[in-house]
C-alpha cells in the first residue's frame, strides 16, 4: 500500500497535471532509484529538485514554485507529527528547536502562497516555543516574518508593531543586519498606507547599512523599494532613477526574475508618462528575460502591458498578436485577473480603432470578472471605458449608467482626478 506522502504528492500532481502529473511523477521516481509508492520524508529533497525541472515546462515556473511549495508543507507537516516528546530537559529542548525551526519554514512557505491564517498560526507558535527556549534573536526574525504578513493581509497597527518590535531588538544590540531590515519592513509598510515621505526615509536610512555590511543584493532591492514609491507619488524620473540603481545592483549576479520584474515596473512608468515606445521596450525586455527563466505567468501580464503600447502606438496588428499570445498563457495559468485585463486591452484595442461595438463585449467580460474578484478600482476603470463607447453610439442612457457606477466607485476610493473626468464626461451626455 502507498505511503501517506506518496498518495499525497501523486494527488497534488494529478491535481494540476492530470495523468501527467502521476506519469512525470513515476518516471523521476524512476531515474532517482525511488519506488514512488514507498517515499519517505528522506526523499522529498531530492524530488522536488527533479519535480520542479519535469514540469516547469508544461505549468511555467510560478505555477510549478507553488506546486512544490506545497508538497514542501506537506513533507513539513508530516515532519512535524513525527516529532516525539522527551521528557528530559535537554531531549525537550532539542525537539522543540526543531519543532520552532519547522514551524518557521511551514510559516513563511504558507506566506508565499498567500495563506495569510495559515502564516500566521504556524509563525505565532514558532514564536510562543523561540520565547520559551530563550532564543531572543529568533524571535524577532520571527516577528519580521509576522510582520510581512500582517502587512500583506492590511493590518497596518500589527505589522508596525512588529517591525518596531524588532527595530528595538537591533537597536538595543547594535544589530546592523536586523537594524536595515526592519528600517525596510517599516518603509514598505509606509509606501503600503500612502505615506510617501516616511517611505523614502526609511529606505534611505538602509542604504548606508547595506553598504556597509557589502550586501549587495539587499541594496538592490531598497532601490527597487524606492522606485516603487517614487513612481506611486508621480516623480518618474526618480522612480526610473532607482529601477536602473537596482538593476546594476542585480545584473552582475544574473538575477534574471528582479531585472525582469524591475523593466516591468519601468515599463509602468513610462505608461503613466505616455512615452509608448520607452514602454514597449521595457516590457519586451521583460518578456526576454524572464521567457528564458520559465516564468510565463509574469511573461503574459508583461504581455498585456505590451499589447496597450502597441495600441497607444497605433501597431494594431502587433497588439491583437501580443494580446492573443497573453490570453492563452493566462487561460493555462486560470489567472482570472490576468484575463481580466486582457479583456480589458482587447476593448481597449477596438475602442482605438473605434470599433466600438466589438469593444464593448470585451469591456463587459472584464467587469464581470473584476466584479466577481471585487477589484474596485479596476473595475471602476473599465465600467469609465464602458460608458465611453455606449456614448459614441449613442446609447447615452446605457451610458449614464455606467457613468454613475464608475463615479461611485472612485468616490469610494477616494481617487479625485479620475473622478472628476468622469463626471465631465457624464455631464457631455446632457
Amino acid at each position: 500500500m502507498a505511503t501517506h506522502l506518496s498518495l499525497e504528492i501523486k494527488r497534488i500532481l494529478r491535481r494540476e497535471l492530470k495523468d501527467m502529473g502521476e506519469n512525470i511523477l513515476k518516471k523521476q521516481c524512476r531515474d532517482l532509484g525511488l519506488m514512488w509508492d514507498e517515499l519517505g520524508l528522506k526523499d522529498i529533497g531530492q524530488l522536488t529538485t527533479a519535480l520542479s525541472k519535469a514540469i516547469t515546462p508544461f505549468t511555467g515556473r510560478e505555477k510549478s514554485e507553488l506546486i512544490i511549495k506545497e508538497i514542501e508543507k506537506f513533507r513539513i507537516l508530516e515532519e512535524l507529527e513525527e516529532l516525539g516528546h522527551e521528557d528530559n530537559v535537554v531531549g525537550a529542548r532539542v525537539i522543540n528547536k526543531s519543532r520552532m525551526e519547522a514551524l518557521v519554514k511551514l510559516g513563511n512557505i504558507c506566506s508565499s502562497m498567500g495563506e495569510w491564517e495559515n502564516a500566521l498560526k504556524y509563525l505565532d507558535q514558532a514564536q510562543e516555543l523561540a520565547d520559551n527556549l530563550g532564543m531572543a534573536d529568533k524571535e524577532h526574525d520571527i516577528l519580521h516574518d509576522l510582520g510581512t504578513v500582517y502587512l500583506e493581509m492590511g493590518n497596518w497597527e500589527e505589522a508596525k508593531r512588529c517591525f518596531d518590535a524588532e527595530l528595538a531588538h537591533a537597536e538595543d544590540g547594535d544589530d546592523d543586519p536586523r537594524r536595515a531590515t526592519a528600517y525596510r519592513g517599516l518603509g514598505k509598510l509606509a509606501w503600503r498606507r500612502g505615506q510617501f515621505d516616511e517611505a523614502k526615509a526609511h529606505g534611505y536610512r538602509c542604504i548606508p547599512l547595506y553598504q556597509k555590511l557589502n550586501d549587495h543584493r539587499s541594496q538592490g532591492f531598497v532601490y527597487k523599494d524606492l522606485g516603487d514609491v517614487f513612481g506611486e507619488c508621480g516623480d518618474y524620473d526618480r522612480g526610473l532613477e532607482y529601477y536602473e540603481k537596482s538593476i546594476a545592483l542585480f545584473d552582475p549576479a544574473k538575477d534574471h526574475y528582479n531585472i525582469g520584474n524591475i523593466n516591468m515596473n519601468m515599463g509602468v512608468i513610462h505608461s503613466l508618462k505616455h512615452d509608448w515606445k520607452r514602454a514597449a521596450e521595457h516590457y519586451e525586455i521583460c518578456i526576454n528575460v524572464l521567457e528564458k527563466e520559465g516564468y510565463m505567468n509574469t511573461v503574459a501580464w508583461a504581455m498585456f502591458n505590451l499589447g496597450e503600447a502597441y495600441t497607444k502606438l497605433r501597431s494594431f496588428d502587433k497588439a491583437e498578436a501580443i494580446l492573443d499570445k497573453s490570453a492563452s498563457l493566462l487561460e493555462k495559468a486560470n489567472d482570472e485577473m490576468g484575463l481580466a485585463g486582457v479583456a480589458m486591452k482587447v476593448g481597449e484595442l477596438y475602442k482605438e480603432q473605434r470599433q466600438f461595438e466589438k469593444a464593448i463585449p470585451h469591456f463587459e467580460s472584464s467587469a464581470s470578472t473584476l466584479r466577481k474578484l471585487d477589484i474596485p478600482k479596476y473595475l471602476a476603470d473599465v465600467t469609465h471605458e464602458l460608458g465611453l463607447c455606449l456614448a459614441a453610439l449613442g446609447r447615452d442612457g446605457e451610458a449614464r449608467k455606467n457613468y454613475e457606477k464608475a463615479i461611485e466607485l472612485y468616490d469610494e476610493l477616494g481617487i479625485e482626478e479620475t473622478l472628476a473626468k468622469v463626471k465631465k464626461d457624464l455631464d457631455d451626455l446632457a
